[in-house]
């Protein structure tokens, strides 16, 4: 429950994890031949309980990832031999315009896209893991249980356009590293299995998913 001040009253209103309102989201790519990109991205100092999340896709993963000089953490990755998805985070970043770095090797081409969630538990700020890969015209990420005010987060990778699922999915990174087709989705949990869903031609795919917790400010 979140406590809010209005008129000189407070009341009590029911919160879920929210993406910070300016909408703040910064994309960048780890090009062939470099071994390191950075951008700028600022977090608001609008909500509480901060947490930056940056995912990655591309045909290799992040050696390291730095925020105002602060490393984050790595809390899942999978590769099917070829592509491979990321989701790392920082908790509480700092506010204001920090630079994201990205360290990779030389020979690999990683996208990757930067934003900022509010109200999450900044002891255990994601949990439950999931990954897959295949070959296939749709693939689904699923997460069982997802409670009311949680999320389930997604990075997925696809050699060919991918169109999500609509609905309560929000997409909110969408790059092309290297040529092929990435994407970053969340969905608010209905309190048991929750589910994020890609349709797209028959062809090669990746994913990284897991569960983003709520704490109330």
């Amino acid at each position: 429950m979140r406590y809010i001040t209005a008129n000189k009253r407070s009341v009590v209103v029911p919160i879920e994890i929210e993406e910070q309102p300016s909408g703040n989201r910064v994309t960048g790519e780890l090009e062939s031949g470099s071994t390191s990109d950075t951008e700028s991205f600022t977090t608001d100092s609008g909500g509480g309980n901060r947490l930056l999340i940056v995912e990655t896709m591309g045909n290799g993963f992040a050696n390291n990832i730095t925020y105002n000089g602060v490393a984050l953490t790595m809390q899942v990755n999978h590769d099917d031999g070829t592509f491979g998805c990321e989701i790392w985070y920082l908790i509480n970043p700092p506010t204001g315009a920090h630079d994201i770095v990205v360290t990779g090797d030389s020979d690999e081409v990683i996208g990757y896209g930067v934003t900022v969630f509010w109200y999450v538990d900044q002891a255990t700020p994601v949990t439950n893991n999931t990954v897959n890969d295949g070959f296939a015209s749709s693939h689904t990420t699923t997460i069982n249980p997802v409670a009311v005010e949680d999320m389930l987060l997604v990075c997925s990778l696809c050699e060919t356009s991918t169109t999500g699922g609509g609905g309560s999915q929000i997409e909110f990174i969408t790059i092309t590293p290297g040529g092929d087709f990435a994407d970053g989705s969340y969905k608010l949990g209905g309190g048991g299995s929750t589910s994020i869903t890609y349709t797209h031609a028959t062809d090669f795919w990746v994913y990284v998913g897991t569960k983003m917790n709520f704490s109330a400010p």
